[in-house]
């Protein structure tokens, strides 16, 4: 990960790349949540796409995959997802996952062109759309 952008991470959300096992973790800016043992569950992004190498990750068909994990897992442990009712996209850990990934397949060479995310909430009564809660555009 490029240093910059892994060290923005919260204690949490660095535990959710990689499990702490970066040489640049220690227990007091990497860890799961709660300090609970987690590791039956998840041990990392790579390990869970099965991969060792920026080309597993950041080539086409993975990346989606690599992107949609990493936040959903992000979010599932880390409560880094929406806050419903506010403009998400001034929520800074969220903008953190969601740019985590795109900047380091960027600067490891691989070209994302542009698009754009559109992360779409759903109403938890009546499991209807509440429709964009937040789009980011990258480049």
């Amino acid at each position: 990960m490029p240093d910059s952008d892994y060290s923005a991470l919260n204690r949490c959300t660095r535990w959710v790349v990689n499990n702490c096992k970066s040489p640049k973790d220690n227990s007091n800016n990497c860890g799961s949540p709660h300090d609970q043992d987690y590791s039956s569950e998840w041990r990392g992004l790579g390990v869970h796409l099965r991969c060792a190498s920026a080309e597993c990750v950041c080539r086409t068909e993975k990346f989606i995959l690599a992107f949609d994990k990493y936040f959903d897992r992000a979010d599932f442990y880390c409560k880094v997802g929406f806050v419903y009712g506010k403009d998400n996209s001034t929520n800074p850990e969220l903008t953190k996952v969601l740019t985590l990934l795109p900047a380091f397949c960027s600067k490891k060479g691989f070209s994302l062109e542009k698009w754009i995310v559109d992360l779409i909430g759903w109403g938890k009564a009546k499991g209807e759309p509440l429709g964009v809660l937040c789009s980011y555009y990258f480049r």
